[in-house]
């Protein structure tokens, strides 16, 4: 296997900190978003603002992800086993999360304690679900686009774009019957595809991923603003939807995570042990902080981020940022751990059976 370079791994790193971040306000500082009225929307504009600049970190995040593997999937063959360690580690966090609730005596049932069991086939982790089901089909899409000539992958680029990106962002709930996450991802899986391949002489460059940053990045901060002042107009709830490009089928995603792929991809830096290994974290990081039991404990029963956004707006930034530093890094640390108790109990196993 080709070794990845340390420049892609520090992007999962920034990648993982910014889907944390944006759970802190989703699952935080946005957890009672539908309940709240226009004046107090009105009273803490600039936290609305801020959280709604800072939500948009998440699916452009994910798509990253995605793209990354994607990227890769040019050059190395999928082999079964190389999903053995993620539905381990899955399985692992999401039974841990069941003790845990159990343990603080959560609201549970049959059903919710049956679906930790089988978190893949539950989407307990809906973006582990979508990853393994894309790493199974990875395989078969690699065949398809490499026996496809340049205009027929050009072609079929542009209708997916088209299904799943451009019209849902221009019409809401464009397609949305046909499209859904998945669906999305596989454009991501492909673009990334598409960005290594040998086939495809793309001439790209650090200034081209810096423009899509760019432009994306001031369309997306127009958009939020101009829902923003319509709501404050109209004196209407509209505020509740003006992170709306920042979902995964947006445009503003697409241009924005494509853009940084580049930069980063672009980026000049030697291979660093510390970054690939702290990189190997990451999943980890995901699977405690988002799991459905650590989740509501996470940032209202520890952090209380639901009371955030009426805070003065520098606090409220401590407190969004600073959480979210901490989770980080405890899960990081956590994880780090489980590698190293299950490769000492993998060592002492192998070593028993070769006696």
């Amino acid at each position: 296997m080709k070794k990845r370079d340390s420049n892609i791994e520090m992007l999962r790193i920034f990648a993982m900190f910014f889907i944390v971040l944006h759970h802190s306000v989703v699952h935080g500082a946005f957890h009672n978003l539908q309940q709240y009225e226009f004046n107090f929307f009105k009273q803490n504009f600039a936290n609305f603002t801020v959280s709604n600049l800072l939500i948009s970190g998440g699916k452009v995040s994910v798509a990253i992800f995605i793209l990354i593997t994607g990227y890769y999937s040019v050059n190395i063959s999928f082999k079964i086993k190389r999903l053995i360690p993620i539905l381990i580690q899955t399985f692992f966090y999401s039974l841990t999360g069941l003790m845990i609730g159990l343990i603080l005596h959560q609201n549970t049932s049959i059903k919710i304690i049956i679906k930790q069991f089988f978190p893949i086939i539950f989407s307990q982790y809906w973006f582990i679900t979508c990853y393994v089901l894309i790493l199974l089909l990875a395989p078969f899409i690699v065949v398809l686009l490499k026996n496809l000539d340049n205009r027929m992958n050009f072609h079929l680029f542009l209708i997916l774009a088209a299904i799943n990106i451009v019209v849902p962002t221009l019409i809401p709930h464009g397609f949305k019957s046909v499209t859904n996450d998945f669906s999305v991802l596989l454009l991501f899986f492909i673009t990334g595809y598409y960005l290594n391949s040998y086939k495809i002489k793309l001439d790209i460059s650090m200034r081209t991923g810096k423009f899509l940053v760019s432009i994306s990045a001031f369309l997306y901060i127009l958009s939020v603003i101009s829902i923003e002042l319509l709501a404050v107009i109209t004196k209407s709830t509209l505020f509740r939807y003006a992170y709306r490009f920042s979902n995964l089928d947006s445009i503003f995603v697409f241009m924005f995570s494509v853009g940084l792929f580049i930069v980063f991809k672009e980026m000049k830096l030697d291979n660093k042990y510390w970054i690939n290994k702290v990189s190997t974290l990451m999943l980890g990081v995901y699977l405690i902080h988002d799991n459905f039991f650590l989740r509501p404990i996470i940032w209202n029963n520890i952090f209380h981020l639901y009371e955030s956004l009426s805070k003065n707006t520098f606090v409220f930034l401590i407190l969004i940022i600073g959480s979210a530093v901490v989770v980080f890094v405890i899960c990081a640390l956590v994880e780090l751990m489980r590698q190293i108790i299950f490769k000492y109990i993998r060592d002492k196993f192998y070593l028993i059976l070769n006696k």
